[in-house]
This record gives structure tokens, C-alpha cells and sequence, in this order.
């Protein structure tokens, strides 16, 4: 009787744990992606209405930015989400949370030749770009914003800037990794005031990117090792969520984050109020659309 209830509690362990197995699997989603049926396939725009939409957090609460998006494609959607990082939202669209996500055009289309499964519902191109991402900085920094600006526009003059583009965002050609251990100007001495402490997030490949270490690399790091030998300054890279960057900025946590959008009233000095909460250089690269994307 003793070897049969031991018996039985094994058994009885075993299947709680395939259970507690099942239930982790389906709450981490370590499962493929469920194939689509006809009903809830999108072929177009027009059939998101009456869905959700996704996409990264930003500073547009949710409520506006359904409106926004329910302005800019005329449908009706049943509500919008935000999600802190790429992978949660890519996540929300496999797992049916939301049924499209937005992402900026540059980001797009790399996701769309690293992940097989997502597809593009076409929109018109615009006849001009919608905002440059640039590095964004506190209204007080504005000698540092120019000092910035004056090292961009030497990085644009000379062609690299167009270089960098050229090998990291748009051949889609896969380059080994760039760190920044590897960058020229961090291999000179500087003391402590000659650094400038840069956020980035990850949140906008390949603009900003980190390995599966949450270390930088790629086009930002690349592009600020050309600005640092231009300036003569060190450059040290923070790793921010994309919740707290604005505010780490704010704090003075960093000098700049690397990836924001900038826009007339974010790069004309003579527009400087106490109501802006920001400033940014000069943009480094156009974002010319939201390019909307659903599974295959």
C-alpha cells in the first residue's frame, strides 16, 4: 500500500508539471505563431477597422494615438496599445492582441527581411517626409545641441554620413557587429567633462540597436564614433527603457538620446519657450511614412 501512494504522487507530480509546463508556454509564447484564418487575415487597410492597433510607447497617450491612426487611414479601430519595447509588440501582433502594428518606414523593412512571418499593408507614399529622427536634448543644452550640429554637418559634408547610411541601414547587407569597444575616438584619453553620455533604447532598429545583451551596436554606435573624433569628445552609451528615456533625460541621467523625432519647433532656436520640453539637432535620417504591418 506504502509503494502505491508513493506511486500515485509521482504520477500526480508528473501531471502538474506538464500542466504548470502548458500554462508557462502559453503565458511566455514559447509556441509558433497560429496560423491565420481567412476571416482574420487583413489584405488591406480598410480592414482594420473595428481591430486594434499597436505599436511602440511614445509620448501620445493611447487615446490620442487612436484617434491619430484613425485619422490618417479613415477606418474606425476598436482601440489602440502601446508596448514598451519591439519585442512586445511583435509579440502582441503573433499572440492576436492587435491585429496591425505601426512601425517608421526605416524599421519596417528591416524587420521585414529578418522576420518572415509579417507582411505590409501598402499606404500611399507621401509626397514629403513626415519628421527626421535626430538626438534629443534639454532646452539648457543648447551649446551642446550646436556643438552637434556643427560635427553633423561636417559628417555631411564630407560624405561619411551618407557612407554609414549606405552600410548600415539601407543594403540590407549584414555587417559585423560594431561596439563600442571598437570605436576610434573612446581609444584616446578624456577626462570626465569631455564625455557625452548617450541614451539609446533599442526601440527603432536598425537606427539603435542592441544585441540579445542589451549592449549597443550597429549605425548609432558607428555614427557617434565619427561625431566624437569630429568633437573631440568621448562618447559613453546608456542603455534606457523606452519608458524612462525622456525622463533620464530630464534627470540629466544622459546628455542626448540618440533616436527621437524632431520637428520645426524642436529646431529653430528662435521658437524657445518655457512650454518646450525639448530640443534636437539637425536630423541624421528622414522617417517618410508609418508603414503599417500584419502576419502573413
Amino acid at each position: 500500500m506504502k509503494g502505491y501512494i508513493i506511486t500515485t504522487k509521482k504520477k500526480m507530480t508528473v501531471i502538474l508539471l506538464f500542466i504548470l509546463f502548458g500554462c508557462l508556454t502559453t503565458a511566455f509564447g514559447w509556441f509558433e505563431p497560429k496560423k491565420l484564418t481567412a476571416e482574420q487575415k487583413i489584405e488591406a487597410i480598410s480592414e482594420l477597422s473595428n481591430r486594434w492597433l499597436g505599436g511602440l510607447q511614445t509620448k501620445m497617450p493611447d487615446t490620442s494615438a487612436k484617434i491619430f491612426f484613425e485619422s490618417l487611414l479613415g477606418v474606425s479601430l476598436s482601440g489602440y496599445r502601446s508596448f514598451q519595447t519591439m519585442d512586445e509588440v511583435l509579440y502582441a501582433l503573433r499572440s492576436g492582441t492587435v491585429s496591425s502594428i505601426w512601425v517608421p518606414d526605416l524599421t519596417a523593412y528591416w524587420l521585414l527581411r529578418n522576420q518572415k512571418d509579417l507582411r505590409e499593408l501598402k499606404t500611399p507614399d507621401p509626397q514629403e517626409e513626415r519628421f527626421l529622427f535626430a538626438l534629443a536634448l534639454k532646452p539648457e543644452k543648447e551649446q551642446l545641441r550646436d556643438e552637434l550640429n556643427k560635427a553633423l554637418l561636417e559628417l555631411k559634408q564630407n560624405g561619411q554620413l551618407n557612407e554609414l547610411i549606405a552600410s548600415y541601414l539601407t543594403t540590407g547587407n549584414e555587417l559585423e557587429p560594431f561596439y563600442p569597444e571598437d570605436m576610434k575616438v573612446n581609444q584616446k584619453q578624456f577626462s570626465a567633462k569631455d564625455t557625452i553620455y548617450i541614451g539609446v533604447t533599442g526601440a527603432t532598429p536598425p537606427l539603435d540597436l542592441l544585441d540579445t545583451q542589451d549592449r549597443p551596436y550597429g549605425f548609432c554606435v558607428a555614427f557617434m564614433d565619427e561625431i566624437g573624433q569630429i568633437m573631440n569628445r568621448k562618447v559613453t552609451f546608456v542603455v534606457l527603457s523606452n519608458e524612462s528615456a525622456f525622463s533620464s533625460l530630464m534627470s540629466g541621467r544622459v546628455d542626448a538620446i540618440f533616436c527621437w523625432g524632431s520637428g520645426e519647433s524642436t529646431l529653430d532656436p528662435g521658437t524657445i519657450d518655457t512650454k518646450r520640453s525639448y530640443i534636437t539637432t539637425e536630423g541624421y535620417y528622414p522617417m517618410r511614412k508609418y508603414v503599417f504591418l500584419t502576419l502573413n
